[in-house]
């Protein structure tokens, strides 16, 4: 099966951004990663001092449901509450299918 990800863009509540990016990395990557999620990229965009993009994977179609459901029942997840709530104004997900890239072979002399 092919690996699945998901392309999130938030826009962070003003003012909160610092306070999201540590939550971010010192929690909910870390929580992400305990139950198989990984999470390869995570970027503020330059252009809007709100918007936060990162991507997160899941094993295939199938497992996102059983992936999310462990990630959110997971005590320590829960025990941080509405993390949503808190610091997102808006989000928009878009589900990506990782397909082969070709690479191009160097141009000789």
């Amino acid at each position: 099966m092919a690996l699945v990800s998901q392309l999130r863009i938030y826009r962070i509540r003003q003012g909160l951004m610092d306070e999201w990016l540590e939550l971010f990395h010192d929690k909910l990557v870390p929580l992400h990663h305990e139950v198989g999620i990984p999470v390869p990229f995570a970027s503020r965009n330059t252009a809007d001092p709100d918007e936060f993009v990162w991507i997160r994977q899941f094993e295939s179609a199938d497992s996102v449901e059983r992936q999310e459901n462990e990630f959110f029942s997971n005590p320590p997840r829960v025990a941080l509450g509405d993390v949503r709530g808190k610091f997102v104004e808006s989000l928009e997900v878009r589900v990506l299918e990782e397909l082969p890239v070709k690479q191009m072979e160097e141009q000789g002399a």
